[in-house]
């Protein structure tokens, strides 16, 4: 019986096709597979008129054979070439597409998603202002809290730290680091809204930064750009969030014709907020999860990323979905999982599992993301990026964080005492030690 074709197989499927079909120098520079917000394919070559009519039989057996892709053929028309298409270069030359591999085929794919496309479309410059990213594939392990903690070891170790809540279905950092009564006028969500009808002026930006009471007689300082802005006229609840937020996340069409994504706006936000408050190095909570913001702030945004992981088959399992989709795209992923770094978060004071932990960390990477070498070969290529399992600088070896009951249920507002800094200090040391170093370079 024929085995029916599902969509984990239809780019196998097309790239077989296409390989059979095609010339290889037709496939590798002159044709794009598109696979539409359907799921359905569309075949486009770089043939002009003249081309086409050459070329009409191959164009006449490829159209035939994405027949047998079955439901995923999008009928009549499944293969145009550049003079059946309006401004082609749109087409040809999108930022967006991808390369797959296939049978050490490399072919071009072009993904029309209604979301998640950030997740690889990694930035390759360096940074002037570095940034450092805390994200998590679940809620509720610690994140938030870290990320206020290495704010005030790096304010007191004399550094001008910048952070940003980027967690805005779920803000809760600048309430962590502000008294509410110190809350800026406008957040995040605020400047998205303004920004998507060109209504941003100086002032709202200078209303979106407040100093944290947690730097308080330190050599550096801890600014917050909040999630939402506290509302005036003695209201501190914006009763628009929700309204402003389902409103936020859509691409925006700018004057000169081009399209501005979400996550390219927020880190225009990021930068701008750079030339104001002048930071030595920024801070990002991000949104758990594979939400788009998620992608902005770890692929787009940050220069490095520090992933945390609980010990649970959940966490592994979330990590591995992630990784498993940056592994299909090979030149993207390695951008990628050279700025990752694994957190080993909420280890339990006594009896935790830190062998198997790293054991795990160590297989995730090694069978996802870290490239082959033949057994027993130590020696490394400069290309190959293989780490072995205890080497401490590699992303997959874990950072840990003690879970703390005290920490936890911590008010950050009351934290002007030496036991409690030094409870800090000891717990987040071995972090704080590897965003130094991350710093130094």
């Amino acid at each position: 019986m024929k085995k029916k074709i599902e969509f984990g197989d239809v780019l196998d499927k097309v790239a077989d096709l296409l390989i059979k079909l095609l010339p290889d120098n037709i496939l590798k520079d002159e044709t794009v597979v598109v696979r539409d917000i359907y799921n359905r394919i569309l075949i486009l070559l770089k043939f002009d008129k003249n081309r086409k009519k050459e070329k009409q039989q191959l164009i006449n057996d490829i159209e035939n054979a994405l027949k047998e892709l079955g439901p995923y053929y999008r009928g009549e028309s499944s293969v145009l070439c550049a003079c059946d298409l309006y401004e082609s270069d749109i087409w040809f030359k999108n930022q967006d597409i991808l390369t797959f591999r296939r049978n050490d085929v490399e072919i071009k794919l072009l993904e029309r998603q209604i979301t998640g496309q950030d997740w690889l479309r990694p930035k390759t410059e360096l940074h002037t202002i570095p940034r450092l990213a805390f994200y998590s594939f679940k809620g509720g392990v610690g994140r938030s809290t870290t990320v206020a903690a290495i704010a005030f070891l790096l304010a007191q170790s004399g550094k001008k730290v910048l952070v940003f809540d980027f967690d805005l279905e779920s803000p809760g950092l600048a309430s962590m680091l502000l008294p509410i009564e110190n809350q800026p006028k406008y957040g995040i969500v605020d400047w998205l809204v303004e920004d998507s009808v060109d209504n941003v002026e100086n002032h709202l930006l200078q209303d979106m930064a407040a100093s944290s009471r947690l730097a308080t007689n330190m050599d550096g300082n801890i600014k917050v750009i909040p999630a939402m802005g506290a509302k005036t006229d003695g209201e501190r609840i914006d009763p628009c969030y929700l309204a402003k937020l389902s409103r936020i996340y859509a691409d925006i069409p700018k004057q000169d014709g081009r399209i501005e994504r979400f996550s390219d706006r927020l880190e225009r936000l990021v930068i701008e907020s750079e030339k104001s408050e002048k930071p030595d190095v920024v801070l990002i909570d991000c949104r758990a999860g594979l939400h788009d913001l998620s992608a902005g702030s770890i692929v787009r945004i940050a220069d490095e990323s520090f992933l945390f992981i609980v010990d649970t088959p959940q966490s592994w399992q979330g990590y591995r979905l992630l990784f498993s989709h940056w592994q299909q795209f090979p030149k993207e992923a390695d951008i990628i999982r050279r700025n990752l770094k694994v957190v080993h978060a909420l280890i339990p004071p006594k009896g935790h599992r830190e062998k198997p932990f790293l054991d795990e960390s160590y297989r995730l990477f090694q069978e996802i993301l870290y490239d082959t070498i033949s057994s027993g070969d130590t020696s490394q290529d400069e290309k190959i990026f293989w780490f072995d399992r205890n080497i401490e600088e590699a992303p997959h070896f874990p950072i840990g964080i003690l879970w703390d009951e005290f920490l936890s249920e911590f008010d950050y507002h009351k934290f002007d005492n030496s036991d409690t800094q030094q409870k800090i200090k000891s717990n987040y040391d071995s972090l704080f030690k590897t965003v130094t170093k991350i710093l130094e370079k």
